[in-house]
């Protein structure tokens, strides 16, 4: 996971619900695509930060360097 040094300060963090509208899925198959014990691990996709108890989510540009690496692996 990033420190605080290493998140430029323009960067924003994407909520678990706008990551699943990002890739246009369902949040439980996010939940399956971060969870190691599901048979749908993507053990590339970025990791999640919890900020509290209820709060989540994922830096936006490793969700946008997720997908530009998966673009350019389908070429």
């Amino acid at each position: 996971m990033p420190t605080a040094k290493e998140i430029p300060p323009n960067d924003r963090v994407v909520r678990i619900v706008n990551t699943a509208k990002i890739f246009d899925v369902s949040i439980s198959t996010l939940y399956d695509w971060i969870n190691p014990k599901s048979k749908r691990y993507i053990k590339d996709f970025p990791t999640k930060i919890k900020f509290g108890h209820s709060c989540s989510g994922f830096l936006e540009s490793e969700l946008l360097a997720y997908i530009h690496a998966r673009k350019e692996a389908d070429l």
